[in-house]
């Protein structure tokens, strides 16, 4: 069911989700002899009751725009993983129906323009946030784990013709983690980023280019770094009358301080990664822009 009026709207559905075939399949999966997995055939399906509410308005005439969107979801027969670890670390996991769970998202976006002749100006807030309950079935013991994400990113730019472009901000993601009898450790993690990013041409042929990120990130890996920053610089000039034909020299990671981890928070875990990246190198390339191609 939905209904719409002007620029507010409201919208309910109602669905049953079957479970996989893995999950009702009775055979014990034993390909790994540190976790075997066993499907339950007497699974109901989980029952999804979605309800949102949005509200998007732009003024043509201030360059003024808001939208927001809120959304609830229950479930009902949830299907989670009912799992036993022994001394020796050996998982033994089923799946079964329990109780119920809710997730909570929240849009809120508020954006800016200025207009006048060659001058333009804009600037925004976003945020996003989620809360999301699902249980959590572990040696024999159930709770209620509870996991909460924002988003939030405030953001600026500048241009005079195409003489000059600047644009900034300043976004956080912040994520946190617990149980409802607080059985299992809090999780929190968060990583804040800085950026600027600056485009000048000071004439039709030349441009420069030159973007930074400064990036913040809370209980790394023990070696990884807390914080770190990002540059990268080009410049190119167009050639022949049609200016067809680019020639640009870049710079990336001028700083040498690119880095391949990652890492965020979920229920009772902490996700980590860290991956081989390329640091500071620089390219010299050259293109050429068809103007016609064919009829």
């Amino acid at each position: 069911m939905s209904i719409n009026y002007k620029s507010i709207g409201v919208s309910f559905s109602r669905s049953m989700q079957p479970p996989s075939s893995y999950y009702l399949s009775p055979i014990t999966d034993s390909s790994s002899n540190l976790y075997y997995q066993t499907g339950n055939p007497d699974l109901s399906p989980t029952t999804n009751s979605n309800l949102s509410i949005h509200f998007n308005k732009y003024w043509r005439k201030s360059q003024f725009s808001i939208y927001t969107n809120f959304t609830q979801r229950w479930t009902e027969d949830n299907i989670v993983n009912k799992t036993d670890i022994d001394a020796q670390g050996i998982s033994r996991s089923t799946v079964i129906n329990y109780g119920h769970g809710a997730n909570n998202t929240l849009n809120i976006g508020i954006n800016k323009g200025y207009h006048k002749k060659d001058f333009n100006l804009g600037t925004g807030i976003n945020l996003y946030a989620m809360q999301n309950k699902t249980p959590l079935y572990l040696n024999n013991a159930i709770t209620q784990t509870t996991t909460q994400n924002i988003y939030l990113n405030l953001n600026g730019n500048a241009s005079y013709k195409e003489l000059i472009q600047v644009d900034g901000g300043w976004r956080i993601n912040f994520n946190n983690s617990f149980s409802k009898d607080a059985t299992y450790q809090t999780n929190k993690t968060h990583t804040i980023t800085t950026y600027l990013n600056l485009k000048w041409k000071p004439t039709h042929r030349l441009v420069f280019q030159w973007n930074n990120r400064y990036n913040t990130q809370s209980n790394p890996n023990p070696g990884q770094k807390t914080k770190w920053y990002f540059s990268d610089a080009s410049m190119a000039y167009s050639f022949f009358k049609a200016e067809n034909v680019e020639l640009r020299l870049s710079g990336y990671d001028l700083f040498n301080q690119n880095k391949g981890s990652y890492q965020f928070a979920f229920q009772n875990q902490i996700f980590t990664s860290q991956n081989l990246v390329q640091k500071r190198y620089f390219m010299l390339t050259i293109s050429y822009k068809f103007k016609k191609i064919g009829n």
